[in-house]
């Protein structure tokens, strides 16, 4: 009865809590991406167990996107160490630390404040506090054989000019360097040259306190919480720069049809050529160059030639019906044009047929048919034809006779 009254009158559910369990279970792919300043930027690999680990990774990071502001090799060791430990890190306290690989090497410290701020981008302070307790090791085991470390200004540099002034990270650096060189002499002017000027004086009276109280003043051998990062502090100053997907040049020629056809040179006035050439393209039915022939086409009549013997005129538009009925002449396609070629002009009249023998034979048969005495050839003008007197027929008659 009790749940049933908190569940019809209790608050909904929360949101943003909502929200962050949705894009739990939907970032379930692994992405590729790049780290690093281009063109020296390196493909890494991003498994799943580390983005369910990361929140600031699944909404920042894309496929093929680029982290700009952060070190690849770094990088890989946070992913190596999200994925073993991001989730169970805490069922597992005695497996293998994936930080232990930053240390080592005369940048180890460098490695270090890279690694820090990653973590204060990636906004998992949990990761900071792991980073103390991974060189806190380290300072135990060289304070153990008095072993001084030579002083590096990079450190303190790359904390000046990618994060802010005075950070827990740059405490634990004093503390780490002063505390070193306690058992030796002190600091010399040439190792402070490309140090800050503040940071020069933090470590000069810092040594000179340790010296004094020794063990019980060393905050890093005492284990003290004074490095540590919690949410409450909210010392995130900086944000992982992402840049989006690139496209390979390759790509970028390639167009889609579909898109391509959505251009016009009337819609984008910008992209019209200085000097249009015109298309290439093949002549159609009845297309002319000539400004002087108009709308014409070409046609072919039987019984008409033109100047070089070809029975092919140019006609008006409208007048091609007519001549099809009449004629029955046939529209020609114009044939390509070809290099001009010059010709002799013709002997003949462009009525006249190519043939001089045909036009004999023709000629003679039309001469025998008119001194044909057929009276049908007469009967078809009897009745236009005047009578004939007596007069004009005897001359006949007696031509006859």
């Amino acid at each position: 009865m009790l749940n049933f009254l908190k569940v019809a009158f209790g608050p909904g559910p929360n949101p943003e809590r909502q929200l962050s369990t949705d894009s739990f279970t939907s970032s379930t792919e692994s992405l590729d991406i790049r780290v690093g300043k281009p063109p020296h930027a390196r493909a890494v690999h991003i498994p799943q167990c580390a983005l369910r680990a990361c929140t600031t990774l699944r909404q920042q990071c894309g496929q093929g996107s680029t982290i700009i502001n952060a070190d690849p090799i770094v990088f890989e060791v946070i992913l190596e160490y999200l994925d073993g430990n991001g989730l169970f890190g805490k069922m597992r306290p005695y497996g293998q630390n994936p930080l232990e690989q930053l240390v080592g090497g005369s940048d180890q410290m460098l490695k270090l404040v890279k690694a820090w701020h990653l973590a204060e981008m990636l906004n998992l302070p949990h990761l900071q506090n792991k980073l103390i307790d991974t060189f806190r090791v380290l300072y135990a085991g060289l304070l153990k054989s008095r072993i001084r470390m030579p002083l590096c200004p990079e450190p303190f540099v790359y904390l000046r000019n990618h994060m802010s002034y005075h950070t827990k990270v740059e405490k634990f650096l004093v503390d780490f360097y002063a505390g070193l060189a306690r058992f030796g002499e002190d600091f010399r002017a040439e190792e402070f040259q490309a140090i800050p000027k503040d940071i020069a004086q933090h470590l000069r009276h810092r040594r000179a306190y340790l010296v004094k109280q020794g063990r019980y003043g060393d905050r890093i051998a005492r284990g003290d919480s004074d490095f540590n990062v919690s949410k409450s502090d909210d010392t995130q100053r900086t944000m992982l720069q992402v840049s989006p997907s690139l496209v390979p040049p390759t790509e970028s020629i390639l167009v889609r049809p579909s898109s391509r056809r959505a251009f016009s040179a009337s819609t984008l006035p910008s992209m019209r050529p200085r000097s249009p050439i015109p298309p290439s393209s093949p002549r159609l039915h009845g297309q002319q160059n000539s400004q002087n022939r108009g709308h014409r086409t070409r046609l072919s009549l039987p019984s008409i030639t033109n100047v070089t013997g070809h029975p092919e005129i140019f006609v008006p538009r409208g007048l091609i019906h007519t001549l099809q009925s009449t004629q029955g002449a046939n529209p020609r396609p114009k044939q390509p044009d070809s290099s001009p070629v010059m010709t002799s002009p013709s002997n003949r009249a462009p009525f006249m047929d190519s043939s001089p023998s045909r036009y004999r034979r023709q000629s003679q048969m039309m001469a025998d048919d008119s001194s044909s005495d057929d009276g049908s050839v007469y009967d078809l003008f009897f009745e236009n034809l005047p009578a004939l007197n007596i007069s004009q027929q005897h001359p006949i008659k007696a031509n006859k006779k």
